[in-house]
């Protein structure tokens, strides 16, 4: 069993396109794991999504997304400040937020109708998968049940 993990796309279609091409070198995968940050603040937010959303219509039985962070804020709008905040970080607070508005409302008018429903489908979720002669994969983006998930 080969398992091929990627994650934070993050609009960055060259990347993507250059992994896609070394898997498809190396005989690609069995299965295949996409652990969110699909488009934003990156500058091809689109191409990237839509890339995604054919690999799973191609292959919808080894091809697996689930979304992130970034994700999440793009279709839910959730501008909500980090956990575990500290007093001494309210003051970049402002600054934070209006770093990460700008990156949504850019990257949301970039996508389609079809790529928000798409990324609204996969927030909030985890996979994993029984590997013979390994045991249990568990995939998520962050951390398990946390796609903002930060080690202090």
């Amino acid at each position: 069993m080969r398992l091929a993990v990627l994650s934070d796309i993050h609009g960055n279609l060259l990347a993507l396109e250059a992994v896609l091409a070394d898997l498809k070198a190396a005989d690609g995968a069995d299965r295949t794991w996409i652990l969110g940050d699909l488009a934003m603040a990156g500058p091809r937010p689109a191409e990237c999504v839509k890339i995604v959303r054919d690999l799973v219509a191609e292959s919808p039985k080894t091809v697996e997304v689930i979304g992130g962070n970034t994700d999440r804020r793009l279709v839910t709008g959730a501008l909500a400040g980090r956990k575990n905040e500290k007093p001494e970080d309210w003051a970049g607070f402002p600054n934070r937020m209006r770093w990460l508005a700008e990156r949504v409302i850019w990257t949301a008018e970039k996508l389609s109708w079809e790529d928000a429903e798409f990324l609204q489908k996969i927030v909030r979720r985890e996979l994993e998968l029984e590997i013979p002669g390994y045991g249990w994969a568990i995939g998520y983006h962050g951390g398990p049940g946390d796609d903002e998930f930060i080690l202090d």
